[in-house]
């Protein structure tokens, strides 16, 4: 799972912001995709 998100990180974030905006950026992102999996899982698994 986590190699997923990694993978993910780099490309959906520009490297031109500096490090102190990009960490919590990528921790907010990397939440917000795990949010949006674990829904998604819920919501097929009720679809069944």
């Amino acid at each position: 799972m986590s190699t997923v998100f990694t993978s993910f990180l780099p490309l959906s974030f520009p490297q031109f912001l500096p490090t102190s905006f990009q960490v919590p950026l990528k921790f907010t992102m990397s939440l917000i995709l795990i949010v949006t999996y674990i829904f998604i899982y819920i919501h097929m698994c009720i679809k069944k």
